[in-house]
């Protein structure tokens, strides 16, 4: 019987080369100009250059690298990192003349988090396969890698209050800046803080938008196109008119005409160039970075530590999450609205932003009540910052008793807790009878939201009950009167809190 011989090419396809590259500089050059995103470019970039730097102290390149050598690199990343990879702060791998920098180390930390280890991770099984469909390899390694999922976020801790944002953007409003780049600086700081919080959009999303993508539309609504944005999340976003008027002043101070505001010209402008340049992402985060910095100074020398360490840590991304939780538990915006807003691919994602419904689902089955203790409120801003590069212009702080009176109105305290014991008892007997529907719950929130931002709103607290129970008797009385009074007592409490230690100072 003759032995059948199969042929060595039926056994192993030749593969096509379909890259120049020579070198593994030369490869991962090749796959980063692929990333659509700065930001996807800039991540993968540093997680490649750290797996490089590990080869290198190995003596291995890509084609050297096989399954396991990357099993192992991954347990490094979940262990303990060889602290000849470790620095203490973040340097820049080459200098400006094009060498090494000798400082450069590719880890701060010795281990990463469960989502750090999961972009890494990422970014070499895409640059392998890359490698591997260009030809540049014949095989691929990282194939048969198994990376982890993240661990699932419940809820959303890196954010601010609205106080606090209003707080740093009253710090920049009022300061006092000496000279021209200074004033520019001011103005853009002041619109950049606005345009993050009203928009909820991402660092990469403003520091590539251009000036055309603030418009107005034939009935005089303002709104911010987002083109520059994560896959497929593009989209149209409402501008308040305070942030417009932050914008027109912004352009006044930068001298931006009528037709270059219409034009590709970069939305954020260096303050330091007259031929109205844009500036990069991280210069933009840097802005914030700085100005958060600034007002934490302000905070801390008046004795708000906690208050000082939150935006002394926060970031850019931190007005996303606080736009995020304002929308949806302040002003009650529907979450698929929130989620077309922020260009999230899920609702789940959204969903994370939601406290309102924790804290009623708390109260049903415990009976237990939020505590009215609460952070005392901020003081003003204007006060001379610790930093140098903004003075604020002096201002006198009313004293305690100044302006608008501390003291209650005659017969307001009893008016008040005579309210609330309404208000918690039945809360507690129309939730105890009927399982509670969510249908109904961001109109309440807007009516809660509106009776929250009235000046005289603590001694209109009977009527505006009323004005929910009568609402609530147009739909199902025991059903939603629930959700309402219930929603009501558990938003009230911190504000009644904070009003009884309210000092009003004159404006």
């Amino acid at each position: 019987m003759t032995e059948l011989t199969v042929p060595d090419h039926l056994l192993t396809p030749a593969r096509a080369v379909t890259t120049r590259a020579t070198t593994d500089a030369e490869l991962l050059a090749s796959f980063l100009a692929r990333c659509a995103s700065d930001h996807t470019r800039r991540a993968y970039r540093r997680e490649l250059e750290r797996f490089l730097v590990h080869c290198a102290g190995r003596g291995q390149g890509l084609r050297d690298v096989l399954l396991e050598d990357l099993q192992q690199y991954q347990q490094l990343l979940a262990g303990d990192l060889d602290l000849a990879l470790v620095g203490t702060k973040a340097e820049p791998r080459f200098m400006a003349d094009g060498s090494v920098n000798p400082t450069y180390r590719p880890f701060t930390k010795t281990t990463l988090s469960a989502a750090s280890q999961c972009i890494a991770l990422t970014a070499l099984r895409q640059c392998f396969a890359f490698a591997t469909k260009t030809g540049y390899l014949p095989a691929d390694p990282a194939h048969l890698l198994t990376i982890p999922k993240a661990p699932k976020k419940l809820r959303v801790e890196r954010l601010l209050t609205k106080e606090q944002v209003d707080y740093v953007i009253d710090h920049v409003s009022h300061a006092q800046a000496e000279g021209a780049v200074a004033r520019r600086e001011q103005a853009r700081a002041r619109f950049l803080l606005k345009l993050l919080f009203a928009t909820g959009a991402r660092l990469n999303e403003v520091a590539q938008a251009r000036m055309r993508d603030v418009w107005s539309d034939a009935q005089g609504r303002w709104w911010l196109d987002i083109l520059f944005a994560k896959k497929d999340s593009a989209r149209t976003v409402p501008l308040d008119l305070d942030t417009v008027a932050a914008f027109d002043h912004y352009r006044a101070v930068f001298d931006v005409s009528d037709a270059q505001a219409k034009s590709d010209m970069a939305l954020i402008l260096s303050a330091r160039r007259l031929d109205k340049r844009g500036i990069t992402d991280d210069a933009v985060a840097n802005i914030v970075k700085a100005t958060f910095g600034q007002a934490a100074d302000n905070l801390a020398a008046q004795g708000f530590d906690d208050d000082a360490t939150v935006l002394n840590n926060a970031s850019t991304h931190w007005l996303r999450h606080a736009c995020a939780s304002y929308l949806l538990n302040v002003k009650g915006v529907a979450p698929t609205q929130v989620q077309q807003n922020l260009g999230h691919a899920s609702l789940n994602t959204t969903a994370v932003y939601t406290h309102d419904d924790a804290h009623l689902r708390h109260f049903a089955i415990t009976g237990q009540a939020p505590s009215e203790s609460v952070t005392r409120p901020l003081p003003s801003a204007r006060v001379a910052p610790a930093g140098p590069s903004l003075t604020l212009a002096p201002e006198t702080i009313a004293e305690p008793g100044a302006g608008r009176a501390e003291v209650e109105p005659p017969g307001m305290a009893a008016d008040r807790d005579a309210a609330f014991t309404a208000l918690s008892d039945d809360a507690r007997a129309l939730l105890a009878a009927k399982d509670h529907d969510a249908q109904l719950r961001y109109v309440i929130r807007r009516i809660n939201a509106r009776f929250q931002s009235d000046d005289g709103a603590f001694s209109h607290l009977v009527q505006v009950r009323a004005e929910i129970a009568e609402f609530s008797a147009k739909h199902e009385p025991a059903l939603h009167l629930a959700e309402a009074l219930l929603t009501l007592y558990l938003q009230m409490l911190p504000s009644f809190a904070a009003w009884r230690h309210h000092v009003a100072h004159d404006e």
